[in-house]
């Protein structure tokens, strides 16, 4: 089975205070629920959010799991979703991504054969935490020792696995599925 974490949580400081999750991107269809609704290829998803209120809205507009993030951070948010799924193999994917890509996510699944993780990383370096895959197992026992303030990129850095861009380009030439709505 594979499974997706979507991240949802947030402090709403780069749209004046709107939560970017509820705001309208196609008629009555808000970005949480274009995000979870392309993620019709994977057999379980959850959504983890940073507060209480904000779970239940979700709630209301998906069908989905919606869930607390166990300590403050997107590794809080990764840790809770992962606890809930039964699913070994996760995508983590940030709920500003549209885009998201199945054939992407497939190709990345398909190198979790020999790894922990499979993250897009650039040629500078640069990595897609919020687009990457993971064992669940493995990530579960290393995401409790980890800070609540710890970067992502540690993360991926203990199970150790990145993925060049050019080989997904196949898939995606401009690879829109990376673009969030910061963007």
């Amino acid at each position: 089975m594979r499974g997706a974490v979507v991240l949802a949580g947030g402090e709403a400081k780069r749209f004046g205070g709107l939560d970017k999750m509820f705001l309208q991107i196609q008629e009555g269809i808000t970005l949480i629920e274009a995000v979870v609704k392309r993620l019709d290829f994977v057999d379980e998803v959850v959504v983890a959010t940073n507060n209480e209120e904000k779970a239940k809205r979700i709630s209301l507009l998906l069908d989905v799991p919606c869930l607390i993030d166990s300590y403050p951070g997107i590794l809080g948010g990764i840790l809770s979703g992962l606890r809930h799924l039964s699913s070994e193999k996760v995508l983590v994917l940030g709920g500003d991504m549209p885009l998201v890509n199945s054939s992407v996510v497939n190709r990345l699944f398909s190198n979790l054969k020999e790894y922990e993780a499979a993250v897009p990383i650039h040629p500078n370096g640069f990595i897609e935490p919020l687009h990457g895959v993971l064992r669940r197992s493995r990530a579960i026992r290393v995401l409790p020792k980890m800070g609540a303030f710890m970067r992502v990129r540690r993360l991926y850095e203990d199970l150790n696995a990145w993925v060049p861009v050019s080989t997904l380009r196949e898939l995606d030439p401009e690879l829109l599925s990376f673009i969030n709505v910061n963007d």
